[in-house]
């Protein structure tokens, strides 16, 4: 295939919440160069969103999607608009039409529904087997984001790994940058009537813990102590044990925990500065952005050491297994009551920058499409 290459982007993430897939495009695609090499067409509902995050450029188009049904929107529309634009390259996450009209890209973040089941009802399975092995097998550029999700595709999904690319999430430049905490916890405490907390910033659903940690603050007298616990995420799947747990809390209890949806980039880097530790406690990831964005920050992170969040080993000691209630109190205890030295929350913070890099990323996302447009 001759340049130019015209390239399509599924980016109807950017209707809904926050997430890692939304994440992901827009890091890598702000990086691609700006020439007439390729032309990108992002499409979407929401183009207002899609306008604030995925930078204006010469080669940048942007198309607004009829349908708000993922089902017409898979299996007329695209198809359609994918003929109608001559698209090259259309890039998707997880899920592509049925009706192949061009070239895909495919990146299937993680199957942790395959790794972890008993984390997922088997309609949920059932539900997201199917749609992704075809999505895999259909892709002429099929990408992850782990090690770890990388031999979970081979292994559920029965592809072959050379055909499988890792192209790991990162963490934004914003994060590493140097902020003015107390500046930030006046800010926090002037519009949200927080301070003094301990942060979760997560999708709330089964797998991703966060019952583990009400649970801490109520057996280590957290509350008692004047401590808040912020939980910033949407709701993505019901989680009784957080209700169980919120059920054994007092008036006055309740008035110290916050569960906050909607929260947008800028105020997220101001809790985290804010905050006095944060924990991320999942049980299964396909990676893990925010212990990372924390870290960056040089903030005290706690995180979780199994599926692909093993491979942060420069969190040391600071690593926890997430089925330990016990061994994550204890962890949360010495951090409250020993301030974390400055050169160890540095190192960590080095140690990301290092090795998640979204130019890094971007760059070998861009020359795997080059390689396989010129083959």
């Amino acid at each position: 295939m001759s340049l130019p290459v015209n390239l399509f982007v599924d980016a109807h993430t950017f209707d809904s919440e926050f997430q890692g897939s939304r994440t992901f495009i827009k890091e890598i695609y702000n990086r691609f160069p700006t020439d007439d090499n390729f032309k990108l067409f992002f499409a979407a509902n929401n183009l207002e969103n899609l306008r604030n995050e995925i930078k204006e450029r010469s080669n940048v188009f942007y198309i607004q999607y009829k349908s708000r049904s993922s089902v017409k929107r898979l299996s007329v529309e695209l198809p359609l608009l994918l003929r109608k634009l001559k698209i090259d390259y259309a890039h998707f996450q997880y899920i592509t039409p049925p009706i192949k009209v061009c070239k895909y890209i495919v990146t299937t973040h993680d199957v942790i529904f395959e790794d972890y089941p008993e984390e997922f009802s088997r309609f949920y399975r059932l539900e997201k087997h199917i749609p992704y092995k075809i999505a895999a097998k259909q892709a002429d550029i099929l990408t992850t984001v782990s090690k770890f999700s990388k031999q979970s595709i081979h292994r559920f999904l029965n592809i072959d790994l050379q055909k499988i690319h890792v192209i790991p999430n990162a963490v934004g430049d914003k994060y590493f940058l140097s902020y003015n905490k107390d500046e930030m916890k006046q800010y926090i405490f002037k519009k949200y009537n927080i301070a003094n907390f301990v942060l979760v910033v997560s999708r709330i659903e089964p797998r991703k813990n966060h019952a583990v940690v009400l649970k801490a603050f109520k057996d280590l007298d957290l509350f008692k102590r004047g401590y808040h616990l912020v939980f910033i995420g949407a709701q993505s799947i019901s989680d009784e044990s957080i209700r169980n747990e919120m059920k054994t809390l007092t008036a006055k209890e309740l008035a110290q925990y916050h569960h906050l949806e909607n929260i947008d980039e800028e105020d997220l880097i101001r809790f985290y500065n804010a905050a006095t530790l944060c924990i991320y406690p999942s049980k299964a990831e396909g990676f893990g952005i925010p212990p990372l964005e924390s870290a960056a920050l040089k903030i005290p992170t706690l995180c979780s050491n199994v599926s692909a969040m093993s491979d942060f080993s420069f969190f040391e000691d600071a690593h926890f297994n997430p089925k330990d209630q016990t061994l994550l109190e204890n962890k949360i205890l010495n951090v409250l009551n020993n301030k974390v030295p400055e050169e160890s929350l540095a190192k960590i913070s080095d140690a990301i920058k290092k090795k998640y890099s979204w130019c890094n990323s971007a760059n070998l996302f861009f020359n795997l499409i080059l390689r396989h447009s010129k083959s």
